[in-house]
């Protein structure tokens, strides 16, 4: 027999709390929510509490929190982490100090070890390397691979704002289709980079030895993400010129429209530009006739995006691979490049990126 007098009908409470404990996977609060639902159907709190191992006074706290303060009061409250050992302002100075070159004090690279002594050694407080990490990801750092670019020369702000400011207009008329064309090998040797593995394992993988290589001349088109390539077996002003007139054949181009073809500036590109454009060779009229130009801003690889095809194709098809001979290599890439023909979302996805987008800092 209930002897608490309750402030809200047993039976409703009861309800409520049934439900609960059936929606709910908070698993501390649904059994609390089923210790109060066993007393409001009648158990005594203190028979409860001998097969439940919470006390008396226990049981019957929860079941008046329930009737005075509702359900939700059954919930543990989250209690709060142990305090930061730096201080907001010290973490903005570390995060000044992580984006300056490490040597200048007196460090090899930034890593948790390196963070952790430098905490110390400035603000004389004791994190571990761990804690390290987590405070990188704090300040708003990540591991990112940069990219390279030819260290003959840094690159041209101004060219690289001109040409940004050129692919925009380009791309914003509609008698114009960008594509971005470049060059690669693919070498037989084996490339290798991280892969998940057992901890404590050594894992290996056999490599060909020698340089035998694949060569692709490609072309990206941003608006549907459709990768086209040739093959040459050398790459020279002869052989572009001979992957231009492969590429119109294989992607033709409507009445009205033109090919705006973004080219970087290798030798053999700068001659096929002076022969077709520049001195308007008659012999290379067809081209002409369906394809403009523009030179990518000297040293600039990272505002080609299909430079970005390159990598992609390394992670998915020859990092971590053997490959016992050229032929297997190129058949293989083919047949990636193959699926790629097509429109598809994956490389369009590429090509949605800075270039396309006016700088910060451009007036």
């Amino acid at each position: 027999m209930r002897t608490k007098h309750f402030v809200h009908d047993p039976n409703e409470l009861l309800a409520q709390g049934q439900a609960l404990v059936k929606e709910n996977s908070d698993i501390k609060f649904a059994y609390r929510v089923s210790m109060v639902n066993l007393i409001l159907s009648g158990m005594s709190a203190r028979e409860l509490s001998a097969h439940c191992g919470d006390g008396e006074t226990t049981l019957m706290s929860w079941v008046t929190k329930v009737d005075t303060e509702g359900w939700e009061s059954l919930r543990s409250k989250k209690q709060p982490g142990k305090p930061s050992k730096l201080t907001n302002q010290q973490i903005e100075t570390l995060k000044a100090a992580v984006l300056t070159d490490p040597h200048k004090l007196g460090y090899e690279v930034w890593d948790g070890p390196t963070l952790s002594a430098h905490i110390k050694s400035t603000f004389n407080v004791e994190l571990g390397v761990r804690a390290c990490q987590k405070l990188f990801h704090k300040m708003g750092f990540s591991l990112i691979r940069p990219q390279t670019y030819p260290s003959l020369e840094n690159p041209d702000e101004e060219a690289r704002e001109e040409f940004k400011k050129k692919i925009i207009q380009a791309n914003e008329d509609p008698r114009q289709i960008i594509v971005f064309q470049d060059e690669v090998h693919f070498q037989v040797q084996t490339s290798i980079t991280r892969q998940w593995a057992l901890v404590g394992s050594e894992p290996k993988v056999m490599s060909k030895p020698g340089k035998e290589n694949v060569s692709y001349s490609g072309y990206l088109i941003p608006e549907t993400g459709e990768l086209i390539v040739s093959k040459p077996t050398w790459f020279n002003y002869e052989t572009v010129i001979q992957s231009l007139r492969d590429f119109i054949k294989q992607a033709p181009i409507e009445d009205g429209k033109k090919y705006c073809m973004v080219l970087d500036n290798a030798p053999w590109h700068r001659k096929a530009i002076r022969l077709i454009w520049t001195e308007q060779n008659e012999e290379y009229q067809d081209i002409r006739e369906v394809m403009t130009y523009l030179s990518l801003a000297p040293y600039s690889p990272d505002l080609n995006p299909i430079e970005q095809v390159w990598r992609i194709t390394r992670k998915d098809v020859t990092h971590n691979r053997y490959f016992s001979s050229k032929t297997i290599l190129e058949a293989t890439v083919d047949e990636y490049y193959a699926r790629h023909r097509k429109p598809n979302q994956r490389f369009k996805n590429l090509c949605d990126f800075k270039c396309f987008r006016p700088s910060k800092t451009a007036a």
